[in-house]
């Protein structure tokens, strides 16, 4: 008998993050047959662990996976740097695991090197690294810095401590999963791990979400009948280069005074919005701003024509990120409105023509044109794109592509049978 037991470090309170890249995997994780039992455990520290908040997040999450188990397991911080995973040991060992073979897939690094603490005193356990971002390079990014080079030494300091754990992690785990090839790339050049060690196991969903009635009635709810509506799903930051996300919108307001710019996010977050859209000159009416949870967003993104998804030309970003939302536009047949910045997503969309590259160093008379083709491009072929973003989805996006990788890594099955199950769904 096999456990699964999916650790989660000091992440509870993280929302729709959480919603996406772990409720949603796991809930389709446990439809495919022969699953081992599977446990989700929220590794938080005490303070966090008591709190109405994180007891609400947890009874939320429950609400949207019924069927999975979930528990919070507290720490304090006597015990340095291993008290996690000490306490996660102690909750392990009263779960009778004698006769059970044990896998912890961990999110991150924390997540992993906790694991291997409880491994070392329950004296079982094979471990995933779940590599969620390039961990050293955020580092730099949150500090105001596209590059490594001369760096402040509080901020190297940071960089190098970072980077540490991530090699750290990559050391005690079995294998590691990646979601894109360029993290892949970054696991192996930056965080010497080997290549045979890692799957890639991009942000995925579980199927298509794309509903026609559902569209008309959601649209009919918005008050828009032809008009062409944007999307923008998630948290508005600076990093998500708003100021150029408003000035394309302004543009295409230029041309169709009824489009519409829906976004889905937390309200917390958009402080600022209402300064954004001044700056910009964009009318408020012309923006609906509504906050849902994940599961609600994938059910309405159907309503919209396009996603949109603008990332800062970062260190973090280039050649690495695979963002979640765009597996959720595409899912819902929206073609993508995105700059170069989004990971290697950019060489996808010119070569099947899934949508438009828009990069913030165009002057204003190009990026009117490019205003202008998008409009039309959605006028004259909206059905098309739809499909070939549904087409997309199916071979590129869908969780069920990468199962057998998955379940190779975990030990569940063969590595002949694996490699025979990934041939049949090998995606372009």
């Amino acid at each position: 008998m096999a456990r699964l037991y999916y650790i989660v470090q000091s992440e509870i309170l993280t929302g729709g993050v959480i919603e996406a890249q772990v409720i949603a995997s796991l809930r389709a994780h446990s439809e495919v047959a022969g699953q081992p039992e599977t446990k989700l455990i929220f590794l938080e520290s005490a303070r966090v662990a008591v709190s109405k908040k994180a007891r609400a997040t947890l009874k939320a999450f429950r609400a949207m996976w019924p069927a999975g188990q979930m528990q919070i397991v507290p720490f304090v911080g006597r015990g340095g740097d291993e008290a996690p995973g000490k306490f996660l040991a102690m909750y392990l060992a009263r779960e009778r695991l004698a006769k059970s073979e044990v896998v912890f897939h961990c999110r991150g690094p924390a997540a992993t090197l906790s694991a291997a603490v409880a491994r070392r005193a329950l004296g079982k356990g094979r471990i995933i690294f779940d590599v969620r971002g390039a961990g050293s390079y955020e580092v730099i990014h949150r500090a105001g810095f596209a590059g490594k080079d001369n760096l402040p030494e509080p901020v190297a300091y940071s960089y190098n401590l970072t980077l540490d754990q991530e090699r750290r992690a990559v050391a005690v785990a079995d294998f590691l999963f990646a979601v894109s090839p360029g993290l892949k790339d970054y696991a192996v050049d930056i965080l010497q791990a080997s290549e045979s060690q890692i799957h890639v196991v991009p942000s995925c969903v579980a199927g298509l979400s794309f509903d026609s009635e559902a569209r008309t009635t959601v649209r009919r709810s918005w008050g828009v009948k032809e008009a062409p509506v944007f999307i923008y799903s998630g948290r508005i930051g600076r990093e998500r280069a708003p100021g150029h996300l408003l000035r394309l919108f302004r543009s295409i307001l230029d041309f169709n005074p009824e489009s519409r710019l829906v976004v889905f996010s937390y309200l917390n977050e958009l402080n600022s919005l209402g300064e954004l859209l001044a700056n910009a000159k964009v009318p408020p009416a012309s923006v609906r701003v509504e906050s849902h949870s994940r599961d609600e967003v994938m059910h309405l993104l159907g309503a919209g024509d396009a996603g949109v998804l603008f990332l800062e030309d970062a260190l973090r970003f280039q050649d690495i990120a695979a963002p979640i939302k765009i597996a959720e536009y595409l899912s819902a047949g929206l073609p993508l409105v995105i700059n170069s910045a989004v990971g290697r997503i950019p060489d996808l969309v010119r070569a099947r023509g899934l949508g438009w590259i828009v990069d913030q160093e165009l002057d204003d008379a190009t990026l009117r044109s490019v205003a202008q083709r998008i409009l039309s491009d959605l006028q004259e072929k909206r059905g098309p794109l739809r499909q070939l973003a549904l087409d997309t989805c199916s071979e590129v996006f869908f969780w069920r592509n990468y199962v057998p990788a998955i379940r190779q890594a975990y030990g569940f099955e063969s590595d002949a049978r694996a490699n025979r199950l990934c041939a049949d769904t090998e995606v372009a």
